[in-house]
């Protein structure tokens, strides 16, 4: 089993980005402040690892959030994504049983999709 791509939606300067990973290695490359580090950083938030704060969304949804707290009726939360897929061999299905949709699955990618979003009626945490 291995890590066949990631997806990654409104987290810092990666709006929407897809990253096709290699079975061996992948090597990131690219210019400062293009968001190498972005990747790392958004898959330890997303995977528990961490905390997020407001500066871990795109500043272009920036306006989106001013909006909602100054109680614009049209304005929402945005969410930040992550997509993970996983190339799943014979010998790996075991570990990726809870996420097929059923036990006559014969694919081969198995993903998931992990959001940070808006629960209505919460606020840092805590029910109000």
């Amino acid at each position: 089993m291995h890590l066949k791509k990631l997806a990654v939606r409104n987290f810092r300067r990666l709006r929407n980005v897809v990253i096709d990973l290699a079975s061996d290695i992948s090597i990131f490359v690219g210019a400062n402040n293009s968001g190498k580090t972005s990747v790392g950083h958004a898959l330890q938030l997303f995977t528990g690892s961490g905390r997020f704060n407001i500066h871990d969304f795109s500043a272009e949804l920036w306006a989106d959030i001013v909006a909602f707290g100054e109680g614009d009726g049209e304005a929402s939360l945005p969410t930040m994504e992550i997509d993970v897929w996983f190339e799943i061999g014979p010998d790996d299905v075991h570990r990726v049983i809870d996420l097929l949709p059923s036990l006559a699955w014969e694919g081969k990618l198995v993903g998931m999709r992990v959001a940070y979003v808006n629960r209505p009626g919460f606020q840092g945490g805590r029910l109000v």
